[in-house]
């Protein structure tokens, strides 16, 4: 089954719902509401409605997932982390471009008590 989100023209789908799997959620809908008898086709079409609805809410979650992605707080540590890195670059490069200072430091000589 197939089916379009309002907000975009993007095709959801997910699979159908088995004869086992219909029959197993019918069971224990007949079994949790005490048996009762003559409510087949009711717990039936109970149950294949609610496994199809389950499984396309989470189709549709999916699909806006995929709409959003990447999230905005990811796009923001992107952005911080190519700016940080874009700095150091530029740091870096100011660093081997400066001139080169003499880096040979004095050194006071003390004179002894004993001149």
């Amino acid at each position: 089954m197939k089916t379009e989100l309002a907000a975009s023209n993007i095709s959801v789908s997910y699979p159908e719902p088995t004869h086992d799997e219909i029959a197993m959620a019918a069971f224990l809908a007949w079994e949790r509401d005490g048996r009762q008898p003559g409510r087949e086709m009711q717990y039936w079409l109970e149950a294949e409605n609610q496994i199809r609805t389950t499984r396309l809410k989470k189709a549709e979650a999916a699909a806006a997932q995929t709409l959003n992605w990447p999230p905005p707080s990811r796009i923001a540590q992107v952005k911080k982390a190519a700016a940080t890195a874009a700095q150091k670059l530029t740091t870096a490069a100011t660093r081997s471009t400066a001139p080169k200072t003499s880096s040979v430091k004095k050194t006071a000589t003390k004179k002894s008590s004993r001149d």
